[in-house]
């Protein structure tokens, strides 16, 4: 009976025992299991990360250079330094290619040494999306160069949601056309936009507008996943789906083995998914255990054993006790193993944040002891910076925390970190794994360090160009160093022969005191001369101090030094002509600061001053050489392309000149006109005279006819007494308008010798392109229309072909464009500089408004803007054109330029909006300019149409400090009462009256009346529409404080003012 209970006994003890065992098993897989998901998930984002990283990297290189050419593009990726681990299949460019521009791009791209390039697939198409740059160059990628990515439905949906979004984003699975010949490789592309530089990207309208390209970064999932070897747990099966369940075979990216899917293993909880968002892209991550990492959990099964020994239970009964005791414990070891071996840091906390235990790896990153760390919470190793509110549940139970933490080591020193933290099971605690940060944020700031760096080389390298000699190279080359390259402080010193003292010729940054008395030579035998310095331009060889307070050699400079916190210094030779001429001193804050990527640069960036040197000195004996032959020359020149009689271009330098008008006419989609003018009757003239009489009547027709057209129309003479007129940008109405002034001008009487002699002329017009596309056809085209004149009786002109636009027609296609200028970036401002009468120096510039039509051409503002004031379009562009003229002299300040002061004239609209000062006070605070930078100009008229409201208005932007003047003035009515109150600072007298000055007394009276009135009142004048010294003279003798006008400068694109401000500034 005894032996009956035991045996009962025995059986209940061991069933139980053994459930118990099959649970423990299944809790310590299950935990297992979501450990290792975890962290495979976290290294796949991580990768991710990094790759986005150097993504922001290859745009801050592009965005950081004014041209990226393949060879640079080469270095740069190189430099990254790519492996296998990232699995990448190369980094490329693409360029956004409209079809205007199609052979251009083509052209360019052959000349970059892409002889075969073609964008493909062929056809023509509104925009193209071509990949221009990848490297490594090899075999299959160059498969990839011209390929339009438009063309590829899943890539194209990419690229538009990166474009609108600014963030990198994630095609859907294709094929790589590296791979078109295997269709089981599956692959990706991540894109990451590029956009115009200084563009606003606040709204999806403005991203669109300034998108340029893209980053392109192809990858094959398996290639990335073999990158991550090391990093997931190989005895756990994993599938990748993109999407949400159900899942299919098209959305599969990537499995490990053949899946299991076995009911069993998922109602054992053996099964575990992750949900990842990877550049817009939803992936599901499912993982399954192996039979290996069963094993390597469970070595034992204590089921089996416990159902074999539950057999002799009466017999062994303690003994099988201690033996499952012992199991238990060998099991718990095996876990303890695998959670002290893991490579990243893991703690465990209960829901007081108390640390309950710490792997090796998490107590060597901390800095603590494990009996110390086990008496502290979670917010006492946490920095201060780290944002972390402690409460029971941080997280929910089914999510996962992943960010960024910052902890606090034992020995004080921060530790950037990623953490993920989950629930423990059964929501027992937390499980926190954290990975360092610390290469990867290094990594980060190489990246930005050298897209710095290369910026600065770009900079420099554009700045030697426009450069005529060292004084102004040196200053540009320290502010690059410093502004993009990083560096604290640089300065140039100059080697004098005599002396061998190295004298500071230009210095920038912070501390540039230091080189005031600084004595430094290149004499070995003193110690002034054994220094970085002295040393780098004796020996000719670069010195780096990359720990300059502890480094012997600076020893002698470090008292000097305390208060800048130099801790790395460099010293860079430039030899002229191959001799030691200066040397280049660099600091930086950071010890270790110089390494061989940033002294490769800088070797580079001297290297070019060098080269910019040795040009310099070539270019003043080039010079030397062409004056020597200059004068001969010339008149070599002169006799072949001039008519010697008139000083006026014959008959072959007008052919050339209309090449290139007619070639420009055509890239622009502009009109051109030619006009062929003979005189009436001249032949009686030149009879009853004689032909001296006739030669001297000629001259002064030329000079008179000279005087009436603009600088850039060619006036010709073709011999005897007819003349040909070369009109650039010119349209039919206008040609008429100006045909008419010549008939004018001619038939105003000419004294000879006491004697009055009036001409008259005959003018035919031709207009490009509908009368002719060549000028031999224009030409025969005009003369046609010369004879027309001719027999319609003379002192008239006539059009080859008359085809006028209906004016109705042509005013609504002009408003209809005008509505979409603004928003397609289509006006532009050209500025015409202001010039002091007595000195000549510019003092201001006038903003004035063109229109880019993308047919059309540029259309003038008079043709544009009365229909902008009927339509109520002008407030937009008053205030376009306001904040625009404001933000090019702001950047023009930022780049160290001095600059002057901007006119902006003001509408009607926008003079009588209540916004007006609202709108420029806050033009000026989004500027940061001062008020004095800017001056409002606004007509008589607009003036004297509620003159009390004037006066309140002129008085709110008079305290704001902004300059006001009266535009036009002359040709309306003012008040001198009321001009006497108004807060103005100039008179503009109207370009109608400086035409004419020296021939009609009437407008020089005029003139001098306003100068006169404008001083009484303590107002000062400027005239605009200068053109003739004889208008400049009359001014300057007169008191007219101001000159703007053709004969100083026509209005100018802001880039090429820049010559004048970089004259100005120096």
């Amino acid at each position: 009976m005894l032996a009956v209970v035991v045996m009962l006994t025995g059986v209940a003890i061991t069933h139980h025992l053994w459930r118990s065992a099959q649970h423990e098993n299944a809790k310590k897989l299950h935990v297992a299991l979501e450990a290792s998901a975890d962290v495979a998930t976290n290294n796949i984002a991580s990768r991710f990360d990094a790759i986005f990283t150097i993504m922001r990297g290859v745009k801050g290189f592009v965005d950081g250079s004014a041209h990226v050419d393949p060879e640079e593009f080469h270095r740069y990726v190189e430099a990254l330094k790519l492996d296998q681990r990232y699995g990448l299949r190369g980094i490329a460019l693409i360029e956004l290619i409209l079809h205007a521009e199609k052979d251009r791009h083509i052209a360019h791209m052959h000349s970059q040494g892409f002889s075969d390039y073609v964008i493909k697939p062929e056809g023509a198409r509104t925009q193209y999306a071509p990949i221009t740059l990848i490297e490594p160059l090899d075999e299959d990628n160059i498969k990839a160069i011209g390929l339009d990515v438009f063309t590829v439905g899943s890539a194209f949906q990419a690229m538009e949601l990166s474009r609108d979004l600014n963030q990198p984003r994630l095609s859907s699975r294709l094929r790589l056309i590296q791979d078109a010949d295997n269709a089981d490789q599956y692959a990706f592309v991540v894109y990451l936009p590029i956009y115009k530089e200084t563009s606003p990207l606040e709204t999806l309208a403005a991203r669109r507008n300034a998108i340029t390209g893209w980053v392109d970064v192809p990858f094959r999932i398996n290639d990335f996943m073999a990158g991550l070897a090391g990093q997931i747990d190989t005895d756990v099966n994993i599938e990748i789906h993109q999407g949400e369940p159900p899942f299919t075979a098209q959305s599969l990216l990537f499995h490990s083995e053949k899946f299991s899917n076995k009911p069993g293993l998922e109602k054992n909880g053996l099964s575990s998914e992750r949900r990842l968002e990877v550049g817009g892209s939803q992936w599901t991550l499912r993982f399954n255990s192996t039979p290996a990492f069963e094993a390597r959990l469970l070595a034992l099964d204590k089921s089996l054993q416990l159902a074999g020994l539950g057999l002799a239970i009466t017999l062994l009964l303690s003994l099988l006790t201690w033996f499952l005791v012992k199991q238990k414990q060998y099991a718990e070891g095996r876990y303890q193993t695998l959670f002290e071996q893991a490579g990243d840091g893991v703690l465990i906390l209960n829901h007081q944040h108390q640390f309950i235990d710490a792997n090796n790896a998490a107590l060597d990153l901390l800095g603590y002891s494990y009996h110390e760390l086990m008496q502290m919470q979670l917010s006492e190793v946490l920095s201060h910076d780290t944002q972390f509110e402690p409460h029971p549940t941080p997280t929910p139970s089914e999510t996962s925390l992943l960010e960024e933490w910052n902890f606090l080591c034992k020995n004080g020193t921060d530790l950037a970190t990623e953490v993920s933290c989950r629930n423990l099971v059964n929501n027992k605690g937390y499980f926190v794994i954290i990975r360092d940060l610390t290469e990867r944020k290094q990594a980060e700031q190489k990246v930005q360090r050298l897209t710095h760096l290369y910026q600065a080389l770009s900079e420099i390298n554009q700045a030697i160009v426009r450069m005529a000699d060292e004084r102004d190279l040196f200053p540009l080359v320290c502010r690059c160093a410093v502004d993009f390259g990083g560096m604290k402080m640089a300065w140039i010193g100059q080697l004098e022969p005599a002396s061998q003292r190295i004298l500071p010729v230009a210095a920038y940054g912070n501390g540039v005191d230091y080189v005031n008395n600084l004595n430094i030579t290149t004499d070995a035998s003193v110690p002034e001369g054994r220094g970085p310095t002295g040393t780098a331009l004796r020996e000719n060889h670069i010195v780096i101090i990359n720990d300059y307070k502890q480094d012997e050699m600076t020893l002698l400079w470090h008292e000097k030094v305390k208060s800048y916190n130099w801790n790395a210094a460099a010293a860079f030779p430039i030899q002229r002509n191959h001799k030691p001429f200066a040397v280049m001193n660099i600091y930086n804050d950071v010890v270790d600061a110089f390494d061989d990527e940033a002294i490769t640069l800088f070797k580079e960036i001297t290297s070019d001053i060098s080269f910019a040197l040795d040009n310099f000195d070539r270019a003043t004996k080039h010079k030397q050489l062409s004056n020597d032959l200059k004068d001969t020359h010339e008149q070599v020149q002169f006799l072949s392309n001039f008519d010697p009689l008139t000083k006026l271009p014959n008959r072959s330098l007008l052919a050339d000149r209309s090449e290139s008008v007619l070639a420009m006419a055509k890239r622009t989609q502009s009109h051109a006109v030619l006009m062929y003018l003979d005189l009436d009757r001249f032949k009686i003239v030149n009879e009853s005279l004689g032909p001296t009489a006739g030669d001297q009547l000629l001259k002064a027709l030329s000079t008179r006819l000279q005087d009436a057209i603009k600088p850039e129309d060619t006036l010709s003479r073709q011999g005897g007494d007819e003349f040909v007129l070369l009109l650039p940008h010119c349209d039919a109405e206008a040609a008429a308008h100006i045909a008419q002034n010549l008939l004018n001008t001619i038939s105003r009487p000419f004294n000879h010798d006491g004697q009055r002699i009036t001409m008259t002329a005959s003018i035919g017009i031709a207009e490009y392109p509908q009368d002719g596309k060549t000028f031999e056809q224009l030409s025969q085209s005009a003369d046609a229309a010369l004879f027309r004149a001719k027999k319609a009786g003379r002192n008239n002109f006539q059009f080859f072909a008359q085809q006028m636009h209906e004016q109705a027609n042509e005013m609504l296609q002009i408003e209809n464009d005008l509505r979409h200028a603004l928003e397609n970036n289509e006006l532009i401002l050209h500025y015409q500089p202001q010039f002091d009468a007595k000195t000549s120096n510019m003092i201001g510039m006038e903003a004035l408004i063109r229109w880019q039509h993308p047919q059309k051409g540029l259309i003038p503002p008079n043709r544009f803007i009365p229909i902008a004031e009927e339509s109520g379009l002008i407030a937009e562009i008053g205030d376009w054109v306001l904040l625009t003229a404001l933000q090019q002299l702001a950047l023009w300040q930022a780049q160290g330029l001095a600059i002057v002061p901007v006119a902006v004239n003001l509408s009607v609209v926008q003079f009588r909006q209540d916004t007006l000062y609202l709108s420029v006070s806050q033009a000026l605070r989004t500027t940061k300019l001062a008020p004095d930078m800017l001056e409002l100009e606004m007509t008589e008229g607009i003036a004297m149409e509620d003159s009390q409201r004037t006066i309140d208005v002129l008085n709110e932007l008079d305290q704001l400090g902004v300059r006001l003047s009266i535009d036009d003035f002359g040709t309306g009515y003012s008040s001198l009462s009321y001009l006497k109150r108004f807060k103005i600072d100039k008179l503009k007298i109207d370009q109608s009256f400086i035409h004419d000055l020296r021939n009609n007394a009437e407008d020089a009276a005029i003139v001098i009346a306003i100068i006169g009135m404008a001083k009484s009142l303590g107002f000062k004048t400027i005239a605009e529409g200068v053109e003739t010294q004889d208008q400049l003279t009359f001014l300057k003798q007169n008191g007219c404080d101001e000159i703007q006008g053709y004969f100083f400068s026509k209005p100018l694109p802001a880039e090429e003012l820049l010559p004048l401000l970089l004259a100005q500034s120096n």
